[in-house]
Order: structure tokens, then sequence, then C-alpha cells
């Protein structure tokens, strides 16, 4: 009888550490394995992984396109004029070491990109007519036949451009030697 409930005990013991020295690492994440708070290494590939059980902590974090909706602020143009500015960020982690290193966590990189992104998305506005950063010039004209006055709005390509301008210079700025998240803006 004693041997039988060694054996048992034996069995459940065994379940139990197998249990905590397996994980599974989805396809749509990485698994980042610390030991006492120090990164041990970077699972990328999906599937069943083993580590050390009760010591070991997996850290899970997304590899797809990540966003950030960055609060409504109000800036001046050139012309000195207020405009209330809404953004949002994308980004993906390309280098889940460097972004736990520096960042910790998706909140904190929520903080950090989106007061980097909204530091060039100031400068741009301050250095734009309103009609360049609304995305058109709006223009009033009569209609020959009717008599009334018809308003059209014209897309300016500048507004394309000044977006371009505000991702290379975020993206730069969140990939410079002294920030190097481990990140890239892709919008």
């Amino acid at each position: 009888m004693t041997r039988v409930r060694l054996i048992i005990l034996g069995v459940i013991l065994s379940a139990i550490v197998l249990s905590a020295a397996l994980f599974a690492v989805d396809e749509t994440e990485f698994a980042v394995i610390t030991r006492f708070g120090e990164i041990q290494h970077v699972e990328y590939s999906p599937g069943l992984k083993l580590k050390t059980p009760f010591i070991d902590r997996v850290i899970r974090l997304d590899n797809r396109l990540l966003h950030i909706d960055v609060p409504t602020a109000t800036m001046p143009d050139v012309q000195k004029q207020n405009l209330e500015i809404d953004a949002y960020v994308r980004y993906r982690i390309i280098d889940p070491e460097k972004f736990l290193r520096r960042l910790v966590s998706e909140l904190t990189a929520s903080s950090r990109l989106g007061n980097i992104v909204i530091s060039e998305i100031r400068e741009e506005v301050a250095r734009s007519t309103r009609s360049t950063i609304i995305g058109g010039e709006s223009r009033e004209t009569t209609d020959p036949e009717t008599g009334e006055i018809v308003r059209t709005v014209t897309a300016l390509i500048t507004r394309a451009e000044m977006m371009e301008r505000v991702l290379a210079r975020s993206d730069q700025a969140v990939q410079s030697t002294e920030n190097d998240f481990g990140v890239t803006i892709v919008d």
C-alpha cells in the first residue's frame, strides 16, 4: 500500500514539475525567458518550449502591429491658429530584448512612443499652414448657370508629404543610439 502511494505521489509531483517546465509560444508573439529578472533568451518560433521550472519566467510580447491612440493636443500652426490634432501610431517590436530593457512594457511604450510622435507632429504643424495640415484648399466660385456659390476643396499633396516626414523622423528617433527601443514605427 505504501508503494502505491509513493508511485501516485511521484506521478503527481512529476506532472507538477513538467507543467511548470513547459510553455507554448503562439505564432503572434515572442516569448522572453527571464531568470531572476535577467533575460536568458528569446523564443521567436511558435511551438512547445522548455524552461527551468519555478525559476524561469516567461514574458510574452506581441509580434504583430501594435496601436497607440495619442491623446488629442492643441497645436499652433505657422499662422498661430490653434488646431486640435488627433493622431495614432502603429509600431512593431523588432528586438524584444531591447524593448524589455528600454521600455519594460507595452504601457510604457505607449507613453514614450506617443510623446516622440506628438513632438514630431508639433514641429511639423508649427511649420505648416492650416490648409496644408487639413489636406485641402477651399475655394468659392459662382456657378454660371444657377448663380449659386459653390465651394470646392482641392486636395493638396503636401499633407501626405508632411505625414511622411513625421513618420521618418519619428522612426529615426526611436531607433537612434540614445533611444534604441527595439521597435520600428510603421504608420
